[in-house]
């Protein structure tokens, strides 16, 4: 048997197992519900599991967990046997606010990482962030300085507080102080002869893109490396690279998938909604493109 060979059946095996496994798993809300373990002589749903399919009590309590939260959605339940119950406990924490009909498609085009910066972004607001709704504007910066800066900004700090006659935090001190840097004059291109556009992104594009986001994902609030370069008008529909943003493969799948609204706009405006609009043409690129 030769290399391939061997790692062609390795594939094949791994995949089946994953199959079986959540076939397995399927099944365990209604042996419960049953007590089919007790009359095979199993003491325990858990040993039952154990013993028949190698699962561990945390698998096993957390199969049981998130079909007891989907137990009256019956599409969403049907998922389980199909993208496994990892998938489907992913999205619990919108099962009330969102309808289950556009749970079940995010499920099914999403990887489960994605998924979850999904969810992230369309869960409920918690208690502290009803409270302080600015609260997720802010960063902490930790950063040592020499003693004659730290005395040179207190002394700044002190000069505002005297002229606004108010407290003045050193954030807000240091959004003073950057104000007044001069940003720099960026000097215009030499114009030249039109090319033909390819998919190919120019390494000069690109550099700035990236540098204009500090090489971060431009999504909202997410402070992830960029890992992909996002055509938010589609290449596929307009032969451009203008207007393109770095994103990090979550959010690049979430884009793709339909599931930003305002992408005509700036990414500031972007955020996450929880249905694809099939009026947009860009949707259905977005599946022929897939299917390509």
């Amino acid at each position: 048997m030769d290399d391939s060979t061997l790692y062609k059946l390795c594939q094949e095996y791994g995949n089946n197992a994953r199959m079986w496994s959540r076939k397995f798993a399927a099944l365990l809300p209604e042996v419960a519900k049953r007590q089919l373990y007790s009359k095979h002589g199993f003491h325990s749903i858990f040993e039952f599991a154990a013993k028949l399919a190698g699962m561990n009590r945390k698998s096993v309590e957390e199969v049981l967990r998130t079909y007891s939260k989907v137990e009256d959605r019956p599409l969403l339940k049907a998922q389980i046997e199909e993208f496994g119950w990892s998938k489907i406990r992913v999205i619990t924490p919108l099962i009330e606010t969102v309808e289950e009909t556009k749970l079940v498609e995010m499920v099914k085009t999403l990887p489960r990482s994605a998924l979850e910066e999904c969810v992230q972004n369309l869960r409920p607001a918690t208690q502290s962030e009803k409270t302080d709704p600015t609260c997720w504007e802010f960063e902490t910066i930790t950063f040592k300085v020499d003693q004659k800066t730290a005395l040179e900004f207190r002394k700044f700090q002190q000069k505002l507080e005297k002229e606004t006659k108010a407290k003045m935090p050193f954030g807000k001190v240091l959004q003073k102080l950057l104000e007044g840097v001069k940003p720099e004059t960026i000097k215009p291109r030499k114009t030249k002869a039109p090319q033909k556009v390819t998919r190919y992104i120019p390494a000069e594009t690109k550099r700035e893109t990236v540098a204009r986001h500090n090489g971060k994902c431009a999504f909202p609030n997410c402070n992830k490396p960029y890992q992909e370069i996002h055509h938010p008008h589609r290449f596929a529909i307009k032969k451009s690279h203008e207007n393109i943003v770095p994103l990090c493969k979550n959010h690049h799948h979430i884009a793709h998938a339909g599931l930003v609204k305002n992408e005509e706009q700036v990414p500031a405006l972007w955020s996450v909604k929880t249905e694809r609009d099939w009026n947009d043409y860009k949707s259905r690129v977005d599946v022929m493109v897939k299917r390509y």
